[in-house]
């Protein structure tokens, strides 16, 4: 009929149809891949600070973040132990899974047991070798699971650490790193050092708990087998000084000069121990404080020289041999001085 609207074709219906389906197609896909990419960003407990995240099934209670938790620690997992903490530490040199095996190799995490929650804060105990641990880990929802708000204890290394000596945590070299803020997991921690002549006392120490701050006062001192090694070098640099030919030796002592006007033949020099014990056997050496790589000891051997100058006239002089220092930086060349 004139003046009558056209109706659509089957053609073109069809047409509208298909494009209005993948228009709602590409809407959908735009709001799933915004979404998804936006909860992956936003989620916490993602690799954080170098480190990358074990898969975890997320903890739905904060019972279940702890234990989580506690078992990587215990399997020494640090990634997957990270993944339950809501703020990862931005210290993560000691946050490795090796130094979480030296750790448990020394003193083992088990026997975990969870006891009451109230309000996210989730009571434990658990054994790190043969010591009993009774304490508290604090959660806090996130989405559908709960994080640990605090994981690590934050410690103050640089109280403990000597330059110079090769000194290690858990396998870990101290030298040139920023001790102040060092986070430490839960669990067993061993000093050591590459010189063989020293060793710490005590020289393992546990971290409890994340609000462990029972840090024990550490000592560098000479290890038990030192003694006898330091004995010998200096009976060995003695020996070799009293045997010169000179009115002064190598060690600093003997005559400056004779009286008179005669001319001393530095040929006919001898020393004689008169008192004492030039085997050093009973002197007990000790590092000092500021500076465990210098040792000292003290010993008193009286000693007299004798020479003759060039008209065979002979002359003595008097002198000990009084404090003893070791410079054991290198323990391979041991650097003796008498004073």
């Amino acid at each position: 009929m004139p003046g009558s609207p056209s109706q659509p074709s089957k053609n073109n219906l069809w047409l509208y149809i298909v494009i209005a389906v993948v228009v709602l197609a590409l809407i959908g896909g735009a709001v799933y891949w915004f979404g998804f990419h936006k909860s992956n960003n936003d989620n916490p407990s993602g690799g954080g600070s170098g480190t990358t995240s074990t898969s975890a099934p997320p903890a739905t209670t904060p019972a279940a973040a702890v234990q989580g938790y506690l078992s990587a620690l215990a399997a020494g997992d640090a990634a997957k132990a990270l993944s339950y903490v809501s703020t990862k530490p931005t210290d993560t040199t000691f946050l490795t899974d090796a130094v979480l095996a030296a750790g448990n190799k020394i003193a083992p995490i088990t026997n975990i047991q969870i006891g009451a929650v109230a309000a996210g804060d989730v009571q434990v105990t658990y054994s790190i070798g043969g010591q009993q641990v009774s304490t508290d880990y604090q959660t806090t929802p996130y989405q559908k699971q709960y994080l640990l708000l605090a994981a690590v204890d934050t410690m103050d290394l640089s109280d403990i650490y000597q330059p110079g000596i090769g000194m290690t945590l858990n396998g870990v070299t101290l030298d040139g790193l920023s001790l102040s803020q060092a986070s430490l997991f839960p669990g067993s921690y061993q000093l050591a050092t590459t010189n063989s002549l020293l060793a710490f006392t005590p020289s393992t120490f546990v971290i409890q708990s994340p609000s462990d701050y029972n840090f024990p006062d550490i000592d560098t001192e000479l290890a038990p087998t030192s003694q006898a090694t330091l004995a010998a070098a200096a009976k060995a640099k003695l020996d070799g000084c009293l045997q010169e030919k000179a009115l002064t030796n190598s060690c600093g002592f003997g005559m400056n000069g004779i009286e008179g006007s005669g001319t001393p033949d530095p040929s006919t020099v001898t020393w004689k121990i008169n008192s004492g014990s030039d085997s050093f056997s009973t002197t007990q050496f000790q590092t000092q404080y500021a500076s465990p790589t210098t040792v000292t000891g003290y010993n008193n051997i009286d000693l007299t020289e004798t020479v003759k100058d060039t008209a065979g006239s002979t002359y003595t002089f008097d002198t000990f041999v009084g404090e003893v220092t070791i410079d054991i930086t290198d323990p391979n060349n041991l650097v003796v001085t008498f004073d």
